[in-house]
C-alpha cells in the first residue's frame, strides 16, 4: 500500500547507522540521501555497514534490533579453498548438479591428489592441462599465475589450484567476467535475491589460445579491473549512456545479453543458469553458516534470522557455450565508484539493500514484548508467534521494496505471500512448489534441484561433524540422530554440552541397538522440545538435559 510505503519511510529517518569500518563514500551518501543519521558510538546503533569479516564474539554484543551486514561463518562461502572444499563435496554427492566451479585443490592439503590428477590426464594422451593458481589469501588479481607443471608450484604453498577454462566466451575478442549482486537477507531459513544489474570486467589484451608462451600475459588472462586498470590499452567509460556501457573495459550486463543475442546465445537461459548456480552455491554453505549463527545469537535477540545480511559478488565466467562457472564469491566486493557506470549500478544496488534490510518500528515492538509461558507467567508471545510476525514483517519489508532485486530462493512470484513453514517455526527449509501453484516446468525443476541440493548439503553437513568427532562417516552411525542433535543443540547455543551429548547419544544408540530414526535435520528442534521426560529417552540424555535445565 503507498500509505504503508510512507510510513516505513518516515520510520527508516530515525535510523541510526555506524559507519566507522566503512571506507566506501557511496555507502555514507546513500545512507544519506535516506536521511539517516551517522553514528561513531560503539554500541548505540540500528545498523553496522563493515568493509571486515563479522566473527562469532562480534555478533554475541548484538543487542536486540541491531542489524549487520555480514554473517559470521560466511568465510566458508568467501575464502577461495573454503568454497573450493565445500563445492567439492557437494559435486561428490551430486556430480550432476554441482557442475559448476571449476575442478579445485586446496594446497598444500591436496598436493598429492593434484599431482595424481595431473599424472592422470597426462596418462590420457589428452595433452598437458592448464591449472591458475592463487594465493589462499591474496585479493585484487595479486600473486596469481598459470602453469602446466606441478613443479611450478610449492607443496608447501598456501594456495589454491584451480583448472583453467581455456575457452571462455570472447565479446570484441577479449575474455571478461561478470560481478553480480546476491543479497542474502536470512540463512534461517535462506532468503537470497539477485539484482538485475552488474559489471562485465574485460581484459585489456585480445584472447589466444593458452600455450606455454603466452600463459604469462596477465592482461589477457586476468579480468580484474586492479589489474588491467594499469594497463595502457584500459579504457574507462565516458558516461552512463548506451553508447558508453557497451563499449570499454567495464561494461554493463544489460550490453552482454545484447552481444549474446547477437552470438545465437538466449541470455534468458543464461540468466537462469547463472541464478541456479547461485542458489545452489549458497545451499552448500547453509547448514554450516546456519549453525554458527544459531551458536552465537540467541533467539530472545534474533529477528526471525535477519538480524544479519549480506551483499555478496558472485564472479561468473562464461565458457564458449555460454555455460555459467563460479570463479569466487566477494563478501566484501568493492564499492569503488571511480567510472560513472561504478556509480549508477553501486548506489543503485547498496540504496535497494538498505530499504529491504533496515529495521521498522514494528520489529522493536515485537523484540520488546515479553515472551510467555516460560515461566514467568502465561501473558504475551510465545516464541513460535513471535516468530511469525517477525517473519511477515520482513517479508513485507523485502517485497514491497525489492525494485530491482528479484528473489531467486525460496521460489515464488514476489506478491504472493508464503506459507508459514511446516513443522517447526525454525524448521530450516520450506519449498514453494504447490503453494504457489507454480505452473512452469522450468520452476517445478529448479524446485526438484534445489531439494536434493538441500538433502545432500545435510549430509555434508552431518558427515563434517562426525569428523569433528573423530568418527567415520558411515552407514552404520546413527545417522540424524546424534549428528542432528549435535547440530541442533549448537544452534540454540547450549554449545558447552554438545559433545557430551552427542557422545552420550552415541553410546545409548550403540548399547540398545537403536534403529535409525532417519529424520531431517530440519526436524531435529521437534524431536528435542519433546524429549525432555519422554519415556524411552535414554537415561545419559536425561541427565545431561536435567543439567543444563540446572544451569
Amino acid at each position: 500500500e503507498p500509505g504503508e510505503g510512507r510510513r516505513m519511510k518516515k520510520k527508516q529517518k530515525k535510523l541510526t547507522v555506524n559507519l566507522t569500518m566503512c571506507r566506501y563514500k557511496v555507502i555514507a551518501d546513500c545512507c544519506k540521501a535516506m536521511g539517516w543519521t551517522q553514528t561513531e558510538h560503539e554500541a548505540d546503533w540500528q545498523l553496522f555497514w563493515t568493509d571486515l569479516s563479522v566473527g562469532e564474539e562480534r555478533c554475541m554484543r548484538l543487542k536486540r534490533l541491531q542489524k549487520i551486514n555480514h554473517f559470521p561463518g560466511m568465510q566458508e562461502i568467501a575464502h577461495k579453498c573454503k568454497l573450493g572444499r565445500n563445492l567439492n563435496r557437494m559435486r561428490s554427492k551430486l556430480p550432476h548438479f554441482y557442475n559448476f566451479h571449476p575442478e579445485t585443490f586446496n594446497l598444500p592439503v591436496d598436493y598429492k591428489a593434484f599431482e595424481k590428477e595431473f599424472e592422470n590426464n597426462e596418462g590420457k594422451g589428452g595433452g598437458a592441462k592448464t591449472y591458475i593458481v592463487k594465493p589462499n589469501d591474496g585479493a585484487c588479481g595479486n600473486g596469481i599465475y598459470l602453469t602446466r607443471k606441478p613443479s611450478n608450484i610449492s607443496p608447501k604453498l598456501k594456495s589454491v589450484v584451480q583448472r583453467y577454462i581455456s575457452r571462455p566466451l570472447i565479446i570484441d575478442n577479449r575474455k571478461f567476467d561478470m560481478r553480480v549482486y546476491c543479497l542474502v537477507t536470512s540463512m534461517t531459513p535462506l532468503r537470497a535475491y539477485i539484482y538485475h544489474e552488474g559489471l562485465a570486467r574485460f581484459a585489456t589484451e585480445e584472447y589466444q589460445k593458452v600455450t606455454s608462451g603466452n600463459m604469462d600475459k596477465t592482461y589477457m588472462h586476468l579480468t580484474n579491473y586492479s589489474v588491467n586498470k594499469n594497463h595502457k590499452e584500459y579504457q574507462a567509460n565516458a558516461g552512463l549512456e548506451e553508447s558508453d556501457t557497451n563499449t570499454g573495459s567495464k561494461r554493463s550486463l544489460a550490453s552482454i545479453w545484447e552481444k549474446l543475442e547477437e552470438m545465437d546465445i538466449d541470455p534468458v537461459k543464461v540468466w537462469d543458469a547463472m541464478e541456479r548456480v547461485i542458489v545452489k552455491t549458497l545451499i552448500a554453505v547453509q547448514p554450516n553458516v546456519a549453525h554458527t549463527y544459531k551458536s552465537c545469537i540467541p533467539e530472545n535477540r534474533d529477528s526471525a534470522g535477519f538480524t544479519c545480511f549480506d551483499l555478496l559478488g558472485f564472479d561468473i565466467l562464461l565458457d564458449y557455450r555460454g555455460k555459467p562457472w563460479i570463479i569466487e564469491v566477494n563478501e566484501m566486493p568493492s564499492f569503488d565508484t571511480s567510472a560513472p557506470i561504478d556509480l549508477a549500478v553501486k548506489t543503485g544496488v547498496i540504496s535497494e539493500t538498505l530499504n529491504m534490510v533496515c529495521p521498522t518500528v514494528q520489529e522493536a515492538r515485537l523484540l520488546s514484548e515479553k515472551i510467555g509461558g516460560l515461566g514467568g507467567g502465561g501473558a504475551g508471545l510465545d516464541h513460535s508467534e513471535r516468530r511469525r510476525q517477525l517473519l511477515a514483517l520482513r517479508k513485507q519489508q523485502e517485497v514491497y521494496y525489492a525494485k530491482k532485486f528479484k528473489r531467486i530462493f525460496p521460489i515464488g512470484n514476489l506478491s504472493h505471500e508464503e506459507p508459514p513453514p511446516r513443522g517447526e517455526p525454525d524448521e530450516v527449509w520450506s519449498f514453494l512448489g504447490e503453494d504457489l501453484g507454480l505452473n512452469q516446468k522450468l520452476e517445478r525443476e529448479k524446485v526438484a534441484e534445489y531439494q536434493e541440493c538441500v538433502r545432500a548439503a545435510s549430509e555434508v553437513f552431518e558427515d563434517a561433524l562426525w569428523l569433528k568427532l573423530g568418527k567415520k562417516a558411515s552407514a552404520e552411525r546413527p545417522r540424524d540422530y546424534a549428528g542432528g542433535m549435535f547440530q541442533t543443540f549448537a544452534s540454540a547455543g547450549q554449545g558447552s554440552l554438545m559433545r557430551q551429548i552427542a557422545r552420550k547419544m552415541e553410546e545409548d544408540a550403540a548399547a540398545a541397538a537403536m534403529p535409525n530414526p532417519a529424520y531431517h535435520l530440519s526436524e531435529a528442534p521437534a524431536k528435542i522440545s519433546s524429549a525432555r521426560g519422554a519415556p524411552g529417552q535414554p537415561d545419559s540424555l536425561k541427565n545431561l538435559l536435567s543439567m543444563q535445565q540446572r544451569r
